[in-house]
């Protein structure tokens, strides 16, 4: 497996040799197989606190689907495509969607944005998201003298409900300054300081 660590941390990418496109083929095949079964057993559960969901054609169909010739396949393809070229988007970024990137680097039992949290990947995202040429020192600049504007919907509300939220904001931006920079000094420890052009 060989990981190449991006100046975006959220687009860091996984490769996989051919032996280790089979392995993790077979564990997301188990994890379809897990979530099926599990699910059938959720709906066949006659239990008090389970008894309002107890439905054996919906536990039927999702045995069907365990069953099923290709099972796995196509969130295998999913999976391998957002490791090899995806970014992290979802609840990890304060998206409200499960983030696909995850739960691949889950199966495979890694995680390339350990520790870091997800307001403070949201700023990250933000930072980077203004254009492809944005690098890394540009993103630590930008956190280093965060300074939340009153823009979109917040113009509609009272200015004292944007302040409220501004020391919890900047908090989150120093988190990710924090976390940033020690990613940048991991992984990139030549660039840890842009060239003097003078």
């Amino acid at each position: 497996m060989e990981i190449s660590w991006h100046q975006n941390p959220l687009r860091t990418t996984v490769c996989l040799t051919e032996q280790e496109k089979e392995l993790f083929r077979l564990q997301v095949i188990v994890a379809e197989l897990e979530e099926n079964i599990g699910t059938a057993a959720f709906h066949l559960d006659t239990t008090e606190r389970n008894k309002t969901y107890f439905d054996p054609e919906e536990a039927f169909q999702y045995l069907g689907y365990a069953v099923e010739a290709d099972v796995g396949d196509r969130e295998y393809n999913l999976y391998l495509s957002e490791l090899e070229s995806g970014s992290h988007m979802g609840d990890c970024t304060c998206f409200p969607a499960s983030c696909v990137k995850c739960h691949a680097e889950s199966i495979l039992g890694i995680d390339t944005i350990d520790g870091l949290g997800k307001h403070s990947a949201h700023k990250i995202y933000g930072s980077f998201s203004r254009d492809d040429a944005t690098t890394i020192h540009d993103v630590i600049e930008r956190l280093s003298d965060y300074e939340p504007v009153r823009s979109g919907a917040w113009l509609n509300m009272p200015e004292e409900a944007f302040n409220q939220h501004v020391p919890r904001w900047k908090a989150e931006a120093q988190r990710a300054l924090t976390w940033l920079t020690s990613y940048r000094d991991r992984h990139f420890p030549l660039a840890a300081e842009p060239a003097n052009p003078y």
